[in-house]
């Protein structure tokens, strides 16, 4: 337990509290706001994880009246009259505080009638969740009560203050959450609630999804050198790194999990080989984890980190599932030589050889050549449905178009006409501390591709499109000639790919 403590405050001090109730002010701080946490599930045998980090909450206790007279005698004193009576602390009587104010203002941190109740509930809905469906389980599991306990705050000089902490408290089902931190105190025979508070939203990932648990803050570990029982992990990402052995020391042991994950993502940018998979992750991160048309958040990352998850609930946005659309698709993706050779040839006829390297083999899978898109989105942009006009003098701002045949679709009202592209800011500040740049999506070759899209809906060129892409389910060739206009479109389509393919050979 903590020493040096402040001397038991006497009978008239707790007195006087006790008359000043009524007109008390509770300050609660979140002091550690919960970030993770792992569902623990149902049953005595399930594997159970406490909220990471644990939330801890500060407790004030303000008398305004005392602070007003402090501040009178002050001015008294200042003015050479303090052995004059005052009318207004006549007033008070036996109210009166005692000589020693800050022996009296900090006498709250004694009471032991104090005590914090932690619930759930929704980050959209002050509503407490309770019980699961069943009606019979609780929601949380573990410590949900938590007493007033007096110790050194290692933040704020090492002054005396009245801290709540939470090192034991377990939520039992996925999903997104806040606590609700209700102080009450103990009055004779009754219970008085005084104030509640809540955290910010965190996630409850299921066991195959959860990250890990995060190494311990600075204030847990000095509440715990303080005799706290909280459980101390030191050093957790770096072990897990290296496979074992002596960790180096870390410079940010409070570090979020996203600035870590952001500053892997940074670190893959400009590398000469990069796959499918790394470049989606980098199109996120530098479109804000949102679809660039309709700014709804993706739904896997929000899952993933509570801090997109937290600025989507700021935004009021909601999820969808988002995908990366190539503005010129993969040439290598299935070996499909036959598509990158149409593709070099739409670029060679507008003089735009440059661009064609850009884009030989793995050179879709660049960020300039990627756009995020809601799924729905996508699907409509690779039918060329929907495309992009460049705004003139307004650099990456674009018309959103649609094809006429899809004035039905539900998204299309969600959409706005015009979008202007960016880096999220902080993610730019980061890539620029690091001397990296995350590529947006490229002006000319979204101008192509607005160029072929109005050529393919004025020349029925996508319902050719359309045929062609019936080939990847043609079963066996009928032989009731029912399938000529489909072999056709097939051989003509294989021959002009071959004739460019040559050409660029011998050019």
């Amino acid at each position: 337990m903590p020493t040096d403590l402040p001397p038991t405050p006497s009978s008239r001090s707790i007195s006087a509290y006790a008359l000043h109730r009524d007109r008390l002010e509770y300050h609660l701080t979140v002091r550690q706001e919960p970030k993770q946490a792992r569902m623990c599930g149902v049953g005595g045998k399930a594997d159970r994880r406490p909220i990471d980090p644990p939330p801890i909450v500060q407790l004030r206790v303000v008398d305004p009246a005392v602070k007003i007279r402090a501040r009178r005698r002050r001015r008294r004193r200042e003015d050479g009259s303090e052995g004059e009576g005052n009318a207004d602390d006549e007033d008070d009587g036996e109210l009166e505080p005692p000589a020693d104010l800050a022996g009296y203002a900090q006498s709250f941190l004694q009471n032991p009638y104090y005590f914090m109740f932690a619930s759930l509930a929704k980050p959209d809905d002050d509503k407490e969740l309770h019980w699961l469906k069943d009606g019979r389980t609780r929601c949380t599991t573990g410590s949900v009560v938590s007493s007033l306990y007096h110790l050194k705050d290692p933040h704020n000089a090492n002054e005396d203050a009245g801290f709540f902490v939470f090192p034991d408290l377990s939520v039992r089902t996925e999903g997104s959450y806040r606590l609700k931190l209700s102080l009450f105190e103990v009055v004779g025979n009754q219970v008085r609630h005084c104030k509640s508070i809540y955290s910010a939203p965190f996630y409850v990932y299921t066991a195959k999804k959860f990250p890990g648990m995060e190494e311990s803050t600075p204030l847990s570990c000095s509440l715990a050198d303080q005799g706290i029982k909280i459980r101390i992990r030191k050093d957790i990402r770096v072990r897990k790194r290296t496979g074992g052995g002596k960790p180096t020391p870390s410079h940010h042991p409070s570090r979020p999990s996203f600035d870590v994950h952001r500053n892997r993502i940074l670190d893959e940018v400009d590398k000469s080989a990069q796959t499918r998979h790394n470049v989606r992750k980098q199109a996120l991160l530098r479109d804000g984890y949102r679809c660039t048309l309709t700014g709804l958040y993706d739904m896997e990352s929000c899952k993933a980190m509570p801090e997109i998850e937290q600025a989507r609930l700021e935004s009021a946005k909601p999820c969808a599932f988002l995908e990366m659309a190539h503005i010129f698709s993969e040439s290598t993706q299935d070996d499909d030589k036959n598509h990158a050779a149409t593709i070099f040839a739409i670029l060679d006829l507008f003089g735009l050889k440059e661009r064609t390297k850009s884009l030989y083999g793995r050179g879709t899978n660049e960020l300039h050549n990627v756009i995020t898109m809601a799924g729905e989105l996508h699907t409509c942009f690779d039918h060329f449905e929907l495309w992009l006009e460049p705004v003139h003098n307004e650099d990456n701002t674009y018309d959103i178009r649609w094809s006429p045949g899809v004035s039905c679709l539900l998204i299309r009202s969600h959409l706005p006409d015009r979008v202007t592209f960016r880096v999220e800011p902080g993610t730019a500040a980061a890539a620029a501390a690091k001397g990296k740049q995350l590529k947006l999506p490229d002006p000319v070759l979204i101008a192509i591709r607005a160029a072929c899209t109005r050529v393919a809906n004025l020349s029925g060129a996508a319902e050719q499109i359309g045929i062609l892409r019936d080939r990847e389910e043609m079963p066996v060739l009928a032989n009731d000639g029912s399938m000529a206009e489909l072999l056709s479109s097939c051989l003509m389509f294989t021959s002009q790919a071959a004739n460019v393919s040559l050409h660029g050979i011998t050019s």
